[in-house]
């Protein structure tokens, strides 16, 4: 067994996919690797509600305040997210240098809000082996630039959930290319996902209905005014289709606006956020990602892994590679194929089509099982 310690930090305000990718990449290593003792930071609470689970997995919680002050915080808007980050930032400061020193030499694994592990660990010339992990995509403005050059002989490695992300950090070209790796997300737990698919449905406005599915936060990211744009254009046509969105997110009274304006109230349906989103994938006719941007996708992973067509937006920079350039499924880009025009040719496509698609696709999902993500991610710890 190795004794070196594994430290999360991912401070977050709103659940997200890396929350998810965190607590899976946790049980991975607990379950299939010699790394075994692992601390995950609650910053500000924000992992509390995942106590018993962290638990089961035999895994330390370290709080840093009382976590009984989440339900508290500011977190509604942009602003309001970003004055409880940056008072917890000033506030975690001396906190976090102490724990650090206390860990000297042990691995620490940083998601979100990356700047107070960087700035600290470099600042003080902390003996520890950090590890920055790109989750979603990275804004490539001036001060994360400076910020990641001063600090960039401190980091050991970087990771990246695609190949097109690792280019795109490649081209900053700030960190040693030696240092920058491929992780994927460990999206898929095969038996879980099984047991999970047996569940009955029991929404009652979409129960044995034809409809397409859409997974996500409800954010200006995901582009779902797009998507119930479509959804009225196509609607005549195919009046058999229901729309289903699952997610939640500060875009939902303006979504609900814009489905009330269609007059789509009773064919297009956001059902808030689904612990369980493999009961909805298992009756979905196909499922349809208009997101600007996804790195990975983590949506389109599971729904190809339940075995559902994908059509998704030609965005960095996820999609294409996880649908092999749309030889697992279709891409558009409104330009040369719009979303109507890819819709349109999934209804004409014959099965044995669809069905090589998604076979391809399936294969190549497989790297984004946990017991994958494990035997990659192991093989970075190692070389700390």
């Amino acid at each position: 067994m190795n004794n070196k310690k594994i430290i999360y930090w991912s401070p977050h305000l709103t659940h997200i996919g890396t929350i998810n990718s965190i607590l899976n990449s946790i049980k991975s290593l607990k379950k299939f690797s010699h790394y075994q003792n692992v601390e995950i930071l609650n910053i500000f609470g924000e992992w509390s509600q995942f106590e018993k689970k962290l638990q089961k997995y035999n895994v330390k919680l370290i709080n840093f305040f009382n976590p009984k002050i989440n339900k508290y915080l500011p977190r509604n808007s942009f602003l309001k997210s970003r004055f409880t980050y940056i008072l917890f930032f000033i506030l975690s400061f001396c906190k976090l240098k102490s724990f650090l020193k206390q860990n000297k030499n042990e691995i620490l694994i940083v998601h979100l809000l990356t700047v107070l592990p960087i700035i600290i660990v470099t600042i003080f010339n902390l003996k520890i082996n950090l590890i920055l992990r790109i989750s979603g995509k990275v804004k490539n403005n001036i001060l994360r630039k400076i910020i990641w050059k001063f600090c960039s002989h401190k980091i050991r490695f970087i990771t990246c959930p695609s190949i097109d992300a690792k280019k795109d950090i490649i081209k900053m070209g700030i960190f040693e290319e030696k240092k920058i790796l491929v992780l994927y997300d460990p999206i898929i737990e095969p038996k879980k996902i099984d047991q999970l698919k047996k569940e009955k449905l029991l929404d009652t406005d979409i129960v044995n209905s034809k409809y397409i599915l859409s997974i996500g936060r409800l954010t200006k990211q995901k582009n779902y005014i797009r998507l119930i744009s479509f959804f009225k254009n196509i609607n005549i046509r195919y009046p058999e289709y229901k729309l289903v969105i699952l997610g939640s997110g500060e875009d939902y009274y303006k979504l609900k606006k814009y489905i009330k304006y269609y007059t789509l109230e009773k064919k297009v349906f956001l059902l808030g956020f689904k612990d369980n989103i493999y009961k909805y994938l298992k009756y979905a006719d196909v499922f349809i990602s208009t997101s600007k941007y996804e790195d990975p996708g983590a949506s389109i992973v599971q729904s190809i892994y339940c075995n559902k067509y994908v059509i998704s937006s030609n965005c960095k920079n996820g999609p294409s590679e996880i649908l092999l350039n749309g030889n697992g499924g279709t891409l558009y880009d409104d330009e040369r194929i719009s979303l109507e025009n890819a819709f349109e040719e999934f209804q004409v496509m014959s099965l044995d089509n669809k069905k090589k698609k998604m076979i391809k696709a399936k294969k190549n999902i497989m790297k984004y099982t946990i017991f994958r993500h494990c035997i990659n991610l192991t093989k970075i710890l190692n070389n700390l």
